[in-house]
């Protein structure tokens, strides 16, 4: 049996991975939230629905602690006395430090594997939970050094179950780097919203262009808001240390603007763009399973079944399809993403040879 304390986006999305996986898994579940309990009991998410984290977590043996740093305690307390001694923890904070050294101090570390499912959504809730959240995310965990072999391998089993790319790594190192490529970006985000916000100045001349590439980088500033002060506080040290390089940089910018050099400011484009176009070559990245390219195709009725369609029938697997909200640099927009290169290789003479304009990436 699975446990799950706090039923909301990520909880629930695990729910309804494990389900659709291994449907006789038994999972019970806790949530303050009464009304997304009942819900789930309802959609056969779950088996059994606790009134609190008590005796009815008794036969688990794995238990996710979808709940803010601030509950965790209390809520592990209230458990420990009802549960199997080799019943393991996994939570699923942004941030892994302030967890790995609250079990320390609750003497739990042969008990405890910190975990990140880096998948998410602006919008929150079991409602917005879904089966497929965490197909090719990275799912990161992060054990105490020493911890057993079979205790790890456990996790790992679930994790995988669920379609997730598990990373092992430290718990220091993983929020260097969430600060930097998660925590740092969400507070830049609503930077830009804030000044776009405050430039405006009543006339709404901004609010109705502010559509495209801008409404793109900034859209993770939907997200929750209680929920991001918490991850901002709790990595507070590493998030002021990414946003002082973000601050260096800006100021950097500014000179190269003030001093109108050109060379500079073109150098610090083609930087950036190399680097960024690097981020979905399958080569350049270790942990990466996909290869995708972007296809030019017109805004009409019935194209996405037609190309889907077409590579159903040469049976190409895709394993991701999305839409590209705004045509930059020449862009498609129809994005796709297959298992291999080999594979999009094919793909791509294939709508080639139907007329299709297509750009790997």
């Amino acid at each position: 049996m699975i446990g799950i304390i706090g039923l909301g986006l990520i909880g629930g999305s695990l729910a309804k991975s494990i389900k659709a996986h291994y449907r006789r898994t038994a999972i019970v579940a806790f949530d303050v939230n009464r009304q997304e309990l009942d819900k789930a009991l309802l959609e056969h998410t779950i088996d059994v629905a606790a009134d609190s984290p008590d005796s009815g977590f008794s036969a688990c043996e794995l238990i996710f602690l979808c709940t803010p740093l601030s509950a965790m305690t209390a809520v592990v307390k209230q458990l420990l006395p009802h549960l199997k001694e080799n019943c393991l923890f996994v939570d699923t904070g942004s941030t892994k430090m302030d967890v790995m050294s609250l079990f320390s101090t609750l003497s739990l570390e042969n008990r405890f594997i910190g975990g990140h499912p880096m998948a998410g959504s602006e919008k929150s809730g079991y409602g917005a939970s879904r089966a497929n959240l965490f197909e090719n995310a990275y799912f990161i965990l992060t054990p105490y050094r020493g911890a057993a072999t079979e205790s790890l391998e456990a996790v790992l089993t679930v994790v995988r179950m669920t379609g997730a790319i598990a990373i092992v790594m430290d718990a220091e190192e993983h929020d260097k780097a969430t600060a930097m490529i998660s925590h740092m970006p969400h507070a830049m985000a609503a930077l830009l919203v804030e000044a776009v916000q405050s430039a405006d100045a009543g006339s709404n001349v901004l609010h109705r262009l502010a559509a495209g590439g801008f409404k793109d980088i900034t859209r993770i500033a939907s997200s929750s808001a209680p929920l991001w002060t918490g991850i901002c506080l709790s990595n507070s040290a590493l998030v002021q240390e990414a946003l002082r390089k973000m601050q260096d940089g800006i100021q950097r910018f500014l000179e190269m603007l003030q001093q109108e050099d050109a060379v500079q400011l073109q150098q610090f484009f083609q930087n950036a763009t190399d680097y960024r176009n690097s981020f979905s070559t399958v080569q350049t990245n270790p942990y990466s399973r996909h290869a995708e390219m972007t296809i030019d195709v017109e805004d009409k009725p019935g194209i996405i079944s037609k190309i889907a369609v077409l590579l159903a029938d040469a049976e190409i697997n895709i394993k991701n399809i999305g839409i590209n909200n705004v045509r930059e640099e020449d862009e498609g927009a129809l994005l796709i993403r297959f298992e291999t290169m080999e594979e999009a290789n094919t793909a791509a003479a294939l709508l080639q040879e139907n007329a299709y304009r297509v750009k790997k990436r």
